[in-house]
């Protein structure tokens, strides 16, 4: 059964997970919001290719595997603060979200601030190795958290792993 609900003009409508690709097909809606946390990378492009015009945005609860963040246009974490989430909407809205559009390599500075991390220093000792403000590496971190959508040391540890940042050897030797 959908819920039909009227905000701001806009027709917002909740529809039961057996009756997506149907309503997807009916309503062409130009962004679905969807739990990110609960549909397989197939489900995701089996939409898209019923609905091609929709933007499809993310809520997150935890750390994606990446063919499933790739296949979103945008993605929201509930651990980031609201005004995120508007942002978020605004520019899917708009169409300015898509995953293509959205700049998601880290830099070297980042990727040299992921290794800090994993390796289990402090903000305050990341900033004196790497001679920058505790500001300065909180901005990075918050950057760094933006772009993959991980927020805790353990996923950072597991991106860093399997992009090859670090070493399982690293990991094991930062624990000792």
């Amino acid at each position: 059964m959908t819920n039909d609900v009227k905000l701001a003009g806009s027709n917002i409508v909740e529809i039961s997970p057996d009756k997506i690709n149907d309503s997807l097909e009916r309503l062409q809606p130009s962004l679905a919001i969807i739990d990110a946390t609960h549909i397989s990378a197939s489900d995701l492009q089996q939409y898209r290719d019923i609905s091609s015009a929709t933007n499809f945005v993310g809520i997150c609860t935890c750390v994606l595997p990446p063919t499933i963040r790739n296949q979103f246009d945008a993605l929201y974490s509930i651990y980031e603060p609201a005004e995120s989430f508007y942002k978020i909407m605004r520019d899917a809205l708009s169409g300015s979200s898509k995953q293509s559009d959205r700049q998601t390599e880290l830099t070297q500075r980042e990727k040299e601030i992921v290794i800090g991390i994993v390796k289990g220093l402090s903000n305050k000792e990341l900033a004196s190795d790497m001679h920058v403000s505790v500001n300065t590496v909180m901005t990075h971190r918050r950057n760094i958290a933006s772009k993959l959508q991980i927020h805790s040391a353990a996923g950072l540890t597991i991106y860093a792993i399997v992009s090859k940042l670090v070493t399982l050897d690293d990991v094991k030797s930062s624990i000792n």
